[in-house]
């Protein structure tokens, strides 16, 4: 399950990190606007609601990041080009992933989505590594959401879809998908 496989990584990744500090998160009032420290299991602090565009951009240590319930927004190209970016433990507040929200990040294998109603244009492009993904809210998926996700062989939507973008699922390896509960 995802649950086991976040506390295998937590306990993988997590052994060997430093102390965070909070000098290492860059701020303006409850929104992070850049992180700047060497960490590869972070955790969002609890004062964080927002995490801005481009905070963790190209970084290239961080393998886990646990986003808690007290983070409610994601921006556009938050975590892009975090090449060693492995596992996204989100909150069940995110509801939306916005435009290349995790858009290059290569080694990406997980990232709980249950509660995801909207997946933004690009998000997980060229995400190589991400292989299986389940969403049960899942509304809208945008242009090249997925695009040259090659691990993806199946895909599941449990929800009320109500659109796929253009080359939404572009270059992936689609042996299936289903649709459950879709009226459309």
């Amino acid at each position: 399950s995802y649950t086991d496989a976040i506390a295998s990584d937590e306990q993988t990744l997590g052994s060997g990190r430093s102390k965070q500090s909070l000098k290492d998160f860059a701020s303006n009032k409850d929104c992070l606007v850049r992180y700047n420290g060497k960490n590869t299991y972070v955790i969002i602090p609890y004062f964080v609601r927002t995490i801005e565009s481009g905070a963790f951009k190209d970084n290239k240590n961080i393998r886990l990041v646990h986003i808690p319930k007290n983070v409610r927004y994601i921006k556009d190209s938050a975590f892009e080009g975090c090449c060693n970016l492995e596992t996204v433990n989100l909150s069940p507040l995110v509801n939306n992933l916005p435009n290349r929200a995790f858009a290059g990040c290569s080694l990406l294998k997980r990232i709980n989505s249950e509660n995801i109603e909207t997946v933004g244009d690009e998000c997980f492009y060229k995400c190589v590594k991400l292989a299986k993904v389940k969403f049960k809210s899942l509304q809208v998926v945008g242009n090249s959401a997925f695009e040259d996700c090659v691990s993806i062989t199946d895909f599941a939507f449990v929800s009320n879809l109500k659109s796929i973008g253009e080359r939404a699922f572009a270059h992936c390896q689609m042996q299936g998908v289903t649709l459950v509960n879709c009226d459309e």
